[in-house]
């Protein structure tokens, strides 16, 4: 992200440390549990199906039941994730629980096929590639990060979008990757002790360019996937543009605690 988001976001967040700690908790849990929780699940949802209503019923369930995956899964990733490693079968469980009519027998797997993102006519890693390349690596930098030592709020903010735009790059399941990396992104954030960002529904298209700008951009500069290294332009723009509504929440906190 830009130097003076990233700037902002560390003071702010500086600010939050040094407020009592009953103050602070009270203020944050009560903004993320009644309001930024709820609605970034509600907008997650309504980003992949922006034309669901609750008298309609989309792969065999309504928007409530969706709602309800949602935050369940939550729930699960959340009492599952130990603050400083994931690994694959976590994020197959993950999805699994987001979307589980995507999963033949009830078992949580990877896509066999080759597929497309969303909106957009860019086409995944194939799954050869994701599986012996793609998410293994991804997992050692995630990891690799989450164990550092004295790693800051801000680095738990880079991890979380980190791992949020390769997991929905790398698409390694048949449906539910959007959900599922916005999640593993909230479930990092909230575990630090960090807001969660709302991606409004109404900004699905702007979300998904960004997207689709970050694909182009580490393609067309061959950037790696490494935390260690300078992200490619278009990659920016995607931070940039989740780092803006992170900022956001943490105005909605601040504003909270003041």
């Amino acid at each position: 992200m830009t130097k003076d988001l990233a700037r902002e976001i560390k003071l702010k967040i500086s600010y939050l440390d040094s407020l009592n700690e009953s103050k602070y908790c009270f203020g944050r849990r009560k903004v993320i549990d009644n309001f930024l929780l709820e609605n970034s699940k509600i907008n997650s949802y309504r980003i992949e199906y922006p034309s669901f209503r609750s008298n309609v019923k989309l792969k065999g369930f309504s928007n409530q039941e969706g709602y309800k995956l949602l935050r369940a899964a939550f729930i699960w990733g959340r009492d599952n994730f130990d603050g400083v490693s994931i690994n694959e079968d976590y994020i197959k469980e993950l999805n699994f629980r987001l979307s589980p009519h995507s999963h033949l027998k009830d078992c949580p797997a990877y896509r066999d096929r080759n597929i497309q993102i969303s909106g957009s006519l860019i086409t995944p890693p194939y799954p050869a590639k994701f599986r012996e390349i793609e998410m293994p690596n991804l997992i050692f930098e995630v990891n690799s990060a989450l164990g550092k030592k004295g790693r800051t709020s801000f680095n738990s903010l880079e991890t979380a979008m980190f791992v949020h735009f390769h997991l929905v790059r790398i698409h390694p399941f048949d449906d539910g990757n959007g959900r599922v990396s916005r999640m593993l992104q909230d479930i990092i954030l909230d575990k630090a002790r960090l807001p969660i960002p709302i991606i409004l529904s109404s900004e699905r298209q702007t979300y998904y360019d960004c997207i689709r700008q970050g694909i182009k951009g580490k393609r067309e500069e061959g950037k790696e996937m490494s935390l260690k290294s300078e992200p490619s332009n278009g990659e920016r723009v995607f931070y940039n543009f989740v780092g803006g509504k992170f900022n956001v929440s943490l105005d909605k906190i601040i504003d909270n605690c003041s």
